[in-house]
């Protein structure tokens, strides 16, 4: 699993990097055999102006081929890595479990009931 960590206009000390890097492992490494690449993007959306916009993406790309993608924003960076990591780690727990079932034929039924 290849991570890569970026920044979008906002300023990326070694201690950011460190806490999004630990925060991704911990939530997504479960999966680390199923998963190709992780990129986190954080940004500071407003710049100057201030209010609630520390904003982290988390794109999770699956060896199946689907790319998974999750969005906060906060006013804390810390924080806004802490929910997308969460975020990210509940969509592959989801998309995996829905590729499983798919594979065992378990999909979706018809919710319509046959009378006798």
């Amino acid at each position: 699993m290849r991570l890569e960590i970026r920044s979008a206009g906002a300023s990326l000390t070694e201690a950011i990097r460190a806490w999004a890097k630990s925060r991704i492992l911990f939530a997504v490494g479960r999966f680390s055999s199923r998963v190709e690449a992780v990129k986190v993007v954080l940004g500071d959306v407003n710049g100057p102006r201030g209010g609630v916009d520390q904003r982290c993406v988390v794109e999770v790309r699956v060896r199946t081929g689907g790319t998974l993608v999750a969005e906060v924003v906060d006013t804390d960076l810390y924080a806004a890595i802490s929910r997308a990591s969460d975020r990210a780690a509940r969509r592959v727990r989801d998309a995996l479990a829905r590729a499983a079932d798919a594979r065992r034929g378990q999909g979706r039924r018809p919710s319509v009931r046959l009378r006798p």
